[in-house]
């Protein structure tokens, strides 16, 4: 049950329909600024919105999911590699890049990498 509609951003995988959020990114992502409240706030919503939680446990998201690995705690997760398992997948887990745009991968991959525990 694998379907893509790039048109519509959206796509069913393994039962779960993703919609990329059409989340409004309060100005630019610089990668080394720290995230101001608001861009925590978006992020959370596009971990949600993606439902990045089905698969991966990060507290701060409310994910508990068990396929992919945990991102609380995970020491080996930067901004960038973050970015590229976003942007591209690997493994089991979908490549997101054709259904969210640059700023918001960027978003979700600084949030990820604030959230972790």
């Amino acid at each position: 049950m694998k379907s893509k509609v790039f048109s519509g951003r959206n796509i069913v995988f393994a039962g779960f329909e993703l919609i990329a959020a059409a989340v409004p990114l309060a100005g630019s992502v610089a990668q080394d600024a720290a995230l101001t409240e608001e861009q925590v706030t978006q992020g959370r919503q596009l971990f949600g919105a993606n439902a990045c939680g089905a698969c991966h446990t990060l507290a701060d998201g409310g994910g508990a999911g068990a396929v992919g690995p945990s991102l609380d705690g995970n020491a080996k997760l930067d901004v960038a590699l973050v970015t590229e398992r976003i942007t591209k997948g690997q493994g089991v887990m979908p490549a997101f890049g054709a259904m969210m745009d640059e700023a918001q991968i960027q978003l979700l991959a600084r949030y990820v990498v604030h959230a972790k525990k």
